[in-house]
């Protein structure tokens, strides 16, 4: 990875990441199948990120006067899952899953030319999501015909409403203020 769009002439190192799992698993007569895993992975060696006020999402953000770089000491993520599924080998079978999850980063610095406030320490991940719950159904009608229903909820990623405000330099440049 090399982010030569930001000017950056260095790679940087492959991030690390150490993961813990403990499951539980149990076959039940008559088709049914139970499993619980939780996990804790321990997330370090991350590249610094770069983002926009205006648009996380942004496609070129490297082309805006906005622009800023935040660097992570680590991140976190740990969660349990539940798993239940009915599958006979007959016409019909089903599953249910429900995943309560945290993701969190360490913000170690935020590098912007202009007047910031600066959050570090830990904060949430922007793909950190509480809690997931997925269904499927799937009825087989035939050895080449499947009908199958998928349907997910989840809770929303993290939001912090904000509002920039722009000051126009005595340079022409522009200061940004949270």
């Amino acid at each position: 990875q090399l982010d030569i769009q930001y000017k950056v002439n260095d790679y940087y190192k492959a991030p690390l990441a150490k993961q813990y799992v403990l499951g539980f698993e149990h076959f039940f007569a008559g088709g049914m199948h139970f499993r619980a895993e939780a996990y804790y992975k321990d997330i370090s060696r991350l590249p610094d990120t770069y983002y926009t006020f205006a648009n996380i999402d942004e496609f070129y953000p490297e082309s805006r006067d906005d622009l800023f770089r935040v660097s992570f000491d680590k991140a976190k993520a740990s969660g349990i899952e539940f798993y239940l599924k009915y599958d006979t080998g007959n016409k019909f079978s089903w599953w249910l899953s429900y995943v309560l999850s945290e993701a969190k980063e360490y913000y170690s610095n935020i590098h912007y030319a202009g007047k910031l406030t600066r959050e570090l320490g830990w904060q949430s991940r922007p793909w950190d999501q509480r809690h997931t719950i997925n269904a499927e159904a799937n009825y087989r009608m035939s050895n080449k015909w499947h009908f199958n229903m998928t349907w997910q909820y989840r809770s929303g990623w993290p939001y912090t409403p904000y509002e920039v405000i722009s000051k126009k330099r005595e340079d022409g440049t522009y200061a940004f203020f949270h």
